[in-house]
């Protein structure tokens, strides 16, 4: 994926789940911080201000709304599920270990690390993606202890990225990667997977997306779309070979989570989804 597509896929995400935060029930699990950050960055651009304008219009968020659950069935209660998620795991690991820090590769417009920094949380939060991306967000989110790293993980080795971000190899770390490594070249995503296991010590999580090498479960659309925007999907795997390969990657997987697991999970906060993502999936896994 390249620069300009990974801010396009950025602008995408950010503006359809800003739309949920205006309908029943998503409306009150969005919370307030959330909105204001991801409307200020959207704010910095031409483009932009393109999807922010949709966000305000209610007209425009129906009709967003509308297409994209015609488009793409289940997406949007996917998209806001695992947003719960990754945040719930992000929150019981700073519990877990009170030194800890939180590196978000790939983090795109996700406003979780900056909203934590506003918050007061003292530990160190790295995020991860192309300049362009990491530009965008720093503005409005200095913090001592939350830092931007704009890089090409295919052009800069992520050990270099984290040496010069402040990462503390001794300390307990939780790496999230939320859609990146369906994007990358399967020797690529899994040598990426093995260099943090190298990097961390034995306090070490991980948490991080993958879609399933099942061509039934994949609207067409989906394809025809990320293909149309340069972004193809480059590696998949099923859920029990990927629980194989990460052992000898060595990181013991603690749950896998698809669609209809997040519904259940989040069974009293939301309604079940009329259709779900089936294809893409999260991986949570500790250091072996």
């Amino acid at each position: 994926m390249k620069d300009n597509q990974s801010l396009y896929t950025a602008f995408q995400v950010t503006s359809t789940l800003l739309a949920q935060s205006k309908k029943y029930p998503f409306s009150d699990l969005i919370p307030n911080d959330t909105v204001s950050l991801a409307s200020l960055y959207l704010s910095q651009t031409e483009e932009g201000q393109k999807h922010l304008s949709t966000f305000k219009s209610p007209f425009r968020r129906w009709c967003l709304n509308t297409i994209t659950e015609w488009w793409l069935p289940g997406f949007t209660s996917f998209l806001l599920m695992r947003k719960l998620y990754v945040e719930q795991k992000v929150e019981q690991f700073l519990t877990k270990y009170p030194d800890g820090q939180v590196v978000n590769i790939g983090a795109g417009l996700d406003t979780l690390l900056s909203r934590l920094a506003r918050r007061g949380i003292n530990n160190r939060l790295i995020e991860i993606d192309y300049p362009l991306v990491m530009d965008l967000k720093k503005t409005y989110s200095l913090h001592h202890n939350l830092i931007f790293s704009g890089a090409d993980l295919k052009q800069t080795p992520i050990e270099r990225v984290l040496e010069n971000s402040g990462f503390n190899p001794d300390a307990p770390v939780l790496f999230i990667l939320e859609g990146v490594l369906m994007y990358l070249p399967e020797a690529l995503a899994f040598d990426l997977l093995q260099t943090l296991n190298h990097l961390s010590q034995s306090n070490s999580e991980l948490l991080f997306s993958a879609i399933r090498d099942d061509e039934s479960l994949f609207n067409p659309r989906v394809k025809r779309a990320m293909e149309r925007n340069n972004s193809p999907f480059l590696w998949a795997k099923e859920l029990t070979p990927l629980k194989t390969e990460l052992i000898d990657l060595g990181f013991s997987v603690v749950e896998q989570e698809t669609h209809e697991d997040f519904s259940s999970r989040f069974t009293d906060k939301l309604p079940k989804p009329k259709a779900f993502t089936l294809y893409e999936y999260y991986n949570y896994a500790v250091k072996a």
